[in-house]
């Protein structure tokens, strides 16, 4: 694509460009504020999306610690009721 050189410029065709100019600035400032709205959008959509998984691992924290609590009382009955045997046998 060849480009036109214009050797010189007058007052009139200084003004077109700068009004084209301005014409495609103002279209990239709307492109622009689309933009951020949709950017708006997704972080709401994150917000929501850490939340639910926020709760997610504070249940599985729970779990875990329910399972672990279970587990250790099993340990500690089993030693208790293995100490009364020995004791029993003696």
């Amino acid at each position: 694509m060849e480009t036109m050189v214009r050797e010189n410029w007058t007052g009139e065709g200084l003004d077109n460009l700068n009004a084209k100019v301005d014409d495609g600035f103002a279209q990239v400032d709307k492109r622009f504020e689309q933009i951020d709205k949709r950017f708006d959008k997704l972080e709401d959509r994150f917000e929501e999306l850490q939340k639910e998984m926020n709760l997610r691992f504070e249940g599985f924290h729970r779990i875990l610690i329910y399972a672990l609590v279970g587990m250790f009382g099993a340990v500690v009955t089993s030693f208790v009721g293995l100490a009364g045997l020995i004791i029993a046998q003696m």
